[in-house]
C-alpha cells in the first residue's frame, strides 16, 4: 500500500506539477491573448483608420478624376486655340514676305526714280544754264534787232524820200 501511496502522491505531484505548469501555460496563453486582443484592438483601429482613408482618397481620386477632366477639356480648347493663333501667325508671317516682297520691289522702283530724278536734276541744271545763255543771246539778237529796225527804219524813210524824188524826176521828164 505504500508503494501504491507512494505511486499515487508521485502521480499526484506529477499531476500537480503538470497543473501548475498547465496553470502557467494558460497565465502565459491569457497574457498571450491580453496581447493579441490589444494588437488586434489597434490593428482594428489603424484598419478604421486605413478604411477611412481610402474614403478620403477615393473621394480626392473622384474629385482629382473631375480636375483631370476639367484640365484636359481646357488642354483641348487652349490645343485650338493654339492651332488657330499658329494659323494666323503662319498667315500673317505670309502677309509679312509678300509685304517685304513688295518693300523690296518698291525699293527697287524707289532707286530708279531717284536716280531719274538725279538725270532729271541734271539735265533741269543744264537746260537752265542754256536757257540763261538763250536769254542772254536773245537779249543780244533783240538789241541787233532794235538796231536793225531803226536802220530799216531810217533807210525806208530814206528810199520812200527817193521814191519821192524819182517819181518827180520822172514826172518832169
Amino acid at each position: 500500500m505504500t508503494a501504491e501511496r507512494d505511486v499515487l502522491t508521485q502521480t499526484l505531484s506529477d499531476t500537480q506539477h503538470q497543473l501548475e505548469l498547465e496553470r502557467a501555460k494558460t497565465v502565459a496563453a491569457q497574457a498571450q491573448l491580453g496581447d493579441l486582443r490589444s494588437s488586434f484592438d489597434q490593428q482594428s483601429k489603424e484598419l478604421s483608420t486605413n478604411i477611412s482613408r481610402v474614403a478620403t482618397l477615393e473621394a480626392t481620386a473622384e474629385s482629382d478624376k473631375a480636375e483631370v477632366a476639367r484640365l484636359s477639356a481646357e488642354l483641348e480648347a487652349a490645343k485650338t486655340e493654339l492651332k488657330a493663333v499658329t494659323t494666323e501667325r503662319n498667315e500673317i508671317a505670309t502677309a509679312t514676305a509678300e509685304v517685304k516682297g513688295e518693300l523690296k520691289a518698291v525699293i527697287v522702283e524707289r532707286d530708279k526714280l531717284s536716280g531719274l530724278y538725279e538725270q532729271l536734276t541734271q539735265q533741269q541744271a543744264t537746260l537752265n544754264t542754256d536757257h540763261q545763255l538763250l536769254l542772254k543771246q536773245y537779249e543780244t539778237v533783240s538789241a541787233s534787232y532794235s538796231a536793225e529796225q531803226e536802220k530799216t527804219g531810217a533807210l525806208t524813210i530814206e528810199l520812200e524820200k527817193m521814191q519821192v524824188a524819182l517819181d518827180k524826176s520822172t514826172d518832169q521828164e
